[in-house]
């Protein structure tokens, strides 16, 4: 059950230096100067780098140096990965954050949805109602269940430590629960 999912997070976020460009445009921009808060309100892109974000609406709090994006927010990331929520909020040095309805495919495929997550001090991140599958959607129906994937009540990612912790978790194939595991770790991908 350890080697169960081979990378079941994306790659940390590098935080953004203050030397580098960002392009944004959207179908209506606001600045309130009194509050210091920016609104961007449909069809809203930001680009920095290589990575893009998109959504209905997103504001940026100076003051409290917060980014909330609302509304079919998509993330695509320079390694590959595609993350898709209906809200994200991160603080301007990405070290902490929460998403709601997190939907992401990563680099090598593979996907892990989640009711909710957060990120804090730029090296704990937490998914809660998590599940991962290395496999890929089946071609007649993509709405089938995969193959098999791992279900966790809450699955937690430890940079530092780079492990991986599953708690009250499963593995199910085609949809049905096989074993039943309170705990269990596996190392991260970075570990070789």
């Amino acid at each position: 059950a350890a080697g169960a999912p081979g990378r079941p997070w994306a790659s940390p976020a590098e935080a953004p230096a203050a030397d580098r460009r960002v392009q944004s445009q959207a179908d209506q921009m606001a600045f309130d100067s009194r509050n210091r808060v920016t609104t961007a309100r449909g069809n809203v892109v930001v680009i920095q780098d290589q990575r893009r974000l998109l959504a209905d609406v997103l504001t940026y709090d100076e003051n409290a140096d917060l980014l909330t994006a609302t509304g079919n927010v998509t993330l695509y990331e320079p390694s590959g990965e595609v993350i898709r929520a209906s809200s994200l909020e991160v603080t301007g040095d990405l070290k902490n954050g929460v998403i709601e309805d997190l939907r992401a495919v990563l680099a090598d495929g593979s996907r892990l949805n989640a009711a909710s997550g957060e990120r804090s001090n730029g090296n704990l991140t937490r998914a809660h109602d998590a599940t991962y599958t290395p496999c890929f959607p089946c071609a007649e129906d993509p709405t089938r269940a995969p193959l098999w994937q791992v279900r966790a009540v809450k699955v937690t990612h430890n940079q530092e430590r780079r492990i991986v912790e599953f708690t009250q978790a499963w593995p199910d194939f085609s949809g049905i629960p096989v074993f039943y595991f309170p705990y269990f770790y596996q190392p991260d991908p970075t570990v070789k």
